[in-house]
């Protein structure tokens, strides 16, 4: 079923494409209401220019090895 992983330039190894859907796709579970809750005041907080609290793309691209806003 699984196709043979191919290096990269650099060594690295990946797994193709699956071309087909999953038989029983897997959902992440529900939130709990306090759960939405703390997510709701965030965004809210957000909104009116508080951003205490967060971390700032940049910072979780560059520990996560992601793309930043300012191209590196």
């Amino acid at each position: 079923m699984w196709a043979q992983a191919h290096d990269l330039d650099q060594g690295e190894a990946y797994a193709p494409a699956v071309s087909e859907p999953a038989a029983t796709p897997i959902e992440p579970p529900p939130l709990s209401p306090e759960e939405l809750a703390e997510i709701r005041a965030v965004l809210d907080q957000v909104r009116r220019g508080d951003y205490s609290g967060t971390i700032p793309w940049e910072e979780i691209a560059k520990e996560f090895d992601l793309p930043s806003a300012r191209g590196s």
